[in-house]
């Protein structure tokens, strides 16, 4: 088992008694530099882990990660894999592995249990390695994250699993993100952010998120298979063109984001595409929208230099209408 290294020394809400409830389990937290293997029902994240370049994080079939909750948003429990470290997270249908807050309930369809912990965050080299990989995802299922962390001064929130430049090499199948978020007027997260990259995805649920996926920053990836469910006002799908800057994403801000999405049925949600993407669409099923709400919103700024032509079911779309 793994032992507590690496630790920021922040403090476990006096809630939590680790040593108490972690009997037979691992308890991580810090900056790993070397392999990390984790099994059985009560693993700990107890702050943000890091597994850096050339380590691999690997977690059995059938293993249990719980993340407590922290008032502190810089004591949120994430996982970040960075770029070269891979992550190897292979449940089954009969042992998923599970990602989840600490005080949440498996068997709960609780929207108030979101927003428990951070998220996970793989950061991927397919800006210099398209075909890169960054290790694989099979029957996970990831609850209860997005919540605040702080950003120069102000305060954003975690999205369930992001993946910022993730190749194709990496395996993603069989993947659920449930219960991310929290309703706040003017700030949004994602059950699953798609920043640049080229990963494809098969079978991926999103449930009851505060909005389903992003996707922006030349992401060309191919997705099959998606369900998104949300509540009032949510947003399923949002395919935005360069949103982020930076040395890193320079050579993927010069690409147009371009998913291929076939197979998808958005439920009580919108779809929106703008900002100059593109793409292609087929099989996409949007139903149970409140009245008067378009189920897909065409949207492109007059001044976008990048904007070309959006056709849609045989005419030419005209920026600014829905």
């Amino acid at each position: 088992y793994c032992e507590v290294r690496g630790s920021y020394g922040w403090d476990l809400p006096p809630s939590v008694d680790l040593n108490q409830q972690a009997d037979r389990s691992s308890k991580l937290c810090g900056e790993y530099y070397e392999d990390v293997y984790l099994t059985g029902e009560r693993n700990i994240i107890q702050c943000q882990v890091l597994i850096h370049e050339g380590y691999n994080l690997t977690i059995a079939a059938g293993t249990t990660l719980l993340m407590p909750s922290y008032a502190n948003p810089n004591s949120t429990s994430t996982i970040t894999i960075m770029p070269g470290a891979k992550i190897f997270a292979e449940g089954t249908p009969e042992e998923p592995i599970t990602i989840m807050g600490m005080e949440a309930d498996l068997d709960s369809t609780r929207e108030t249990e979101s927003g428990m912990w951070g998220g996970i965050k793989i950061i991927g080299n397919s800006d210099l390695d398209p075909f890169e990989s960054s290790g694989v995802l099979k029957y996970v299922r990831v609850r209860n994250t997005g919540a605040a962390y702080m950003q120069d001064g102000e305060s954003s929130y975690h999205d369930g699993i992001g993946f910022l430049t993730v190749g194709n090499g990496t395996i993603v199948e069989d993947v659920e993100v449930a219960f991310n978020g929290v309703d706040v007027e003017g700030e949004s997260s994602y059950g699953v952010l798609l920043s640049g990259g080229t990963v494809n995805m098969r079978r991926l649920s999103i449930l009851y998120n505060e909005n389903g996926m992003s996707i922006s920053n030349g992401y060309d990836g191919k997705i099959q298979f998606l369900y998104s469910v949300g509540g009032e006002d949510s947003v399923g799908l949002v395919v935005l063109s360069n949103t982020v800057g930076g040395e890193r994403r320079r050579m993927e801000a010069s690409r147009k984001t371009s998913p291929s999405i076939y197979n998808a049925l958005f439920v009580g949600q919108q779809v929106i595409i703008n900002s100059a993407a593109s793409g292609q669409f087929g099989n996409i099923l949007v139903t149970n929208l409140a009245a008067g709400t378009s189920g897909v919103v065409f949207t492109c700024t007059e001044d976008d230099s990048s904007q070309v032509p959006i056709t849609q079911s045989g005419g030419d779309y005209t920026p600014g209408e829905s």
